[in-house]
């Protein structure tokens, strides 16, 4: 595993023969080294002069290959010589094992003194056979006390997961009733979700104020659809904990679990974050879906018959 050092970056600037508060700037992943599906914290935390003000760069394009959830938590504090400590704490959330580079920071005080954090490297292992046992018995076991030790402390900070559970048991308990009633007894997962989509399709483009049940309903579709074609009991888990189980299922491609994953925490930002969507985005969504559904359910076949064979 690589090295990571931590370093501090000390620029002084002088003018008119009299130096300028020091400018520090440290860059630290902790921890430095995760289990797949598990998250790390990088934190960029600067110290300056009182008077001398600091714009902390934006970050939200700088971690490529990782995921982030949310916003970065910013604090800031007073030191005891004066000066001032301000820190942007990111949490990366990590798709495929390996390294991840995370490049240097610069940062510029107002005085135009400069500094830099070094590169830190995050290294994300594959899961051990006890980590493995750990979330199969987790998806096995739906009781609100089951799962790997720790598992609701490591996530349960992110009370959006939960109430995207809540939003979604809710959209599938009505989901559930509409197959009941529209489709036939022996109609397979893939036409009930082909189904739902199409009826979803009908309803047309949201307004501007309308993502939010779109995106609610479109995320429980694909979950429900997942959670019976495959046996993945996980449908009403949060998404963080949906996407270890269905990884650990083993039954999706690294492609599918990347557009897996980026449809339903495109969902949450959409649903909890209020961001910006568009008719493009619901299309495509929509297409991606089905395309989804009907390449899994196809292998789905494939992999019955050849077990009967």
């Amino acid at each position: 595993m690589w090295t990571v050092y931590r370093a501090v970056a000390v620029v002084a600037l002088v003018l008119g023969g009299s130096a300028a508060a020091a400018l520090e700037v440290r860059g630290a992943v902790e921890p430095e080294e995760i289990p797949l599906h598990h998250t790390a914290v990088y934190t960029l935390t600067v110290e300056h002069d009182a008077g001398d003000a600091v714009a902390l760069p934006d970050l939200a394009e700088h971690f490529e290959g990782l995921d982030l959830h949310g916003a970065p938590e910013v604090t800031e504090e007073a030191l005891e010589d004066g000066r001032r400590r301000v820190s942007a704490a990111y949490v990366l959330d990590p798709l495929y094992t390996g390294r991840y580079a995370i490049d240097e920071v610069t940062v510029v005080a107002e005085s135009g003194a400069e500094a830099v954090a070094p590169l830190q490297v995050l290294s994300v292992r594959p899961l051990t056979e006890e980590e493995e046992a750990a979330v199969m018995q987790f998806a096995a076991n739906m009781g609100p006390a089951s799962g790997p030790p720790g598992l609701w402390a490591r996530h349960g900070r992110w009370v959006v997961g939960a109430f995207t559970a809540l939003a979604a048991a809710a959209v599938l308990w009505g989901l559930a009733r509409r197959f009941r009633t529209a489709a036939a007894p022996t109609a397979t997962p893939r036409e009930r979700a082909l189904n739902a989509l199409d009826a979803l399709e009908s309803k047309g483009a949201p307004v501007q104020d309308g993502w939010d049940p779109f995106y609610t309903e479109l995320t429980a579709i694909i979950r429900g659809y997942v959670a019976e074609q495959f046996e993945i009991k996980a449908s009403e888990r949060t998404t963080q904990e949906f996407l270890e189980i269905a990884a650990m299922s083993g039954v999706f491609t690294e492609e599918e679990q990347a557009w897996l994953s980026g449809l339903l925490r495109h969902g949450d930002r959409v649903k909890f974050a209020r961001m910006a969507s568009t008719g493009e985005d619901t299309r495509r969504h929509l297409d991606e879906a089905r395309a989804f559904v009907e390449e899994t359910a196809v292998r789905r076949s494939v992999r019955l018959e050849e077990a009967a064979a």
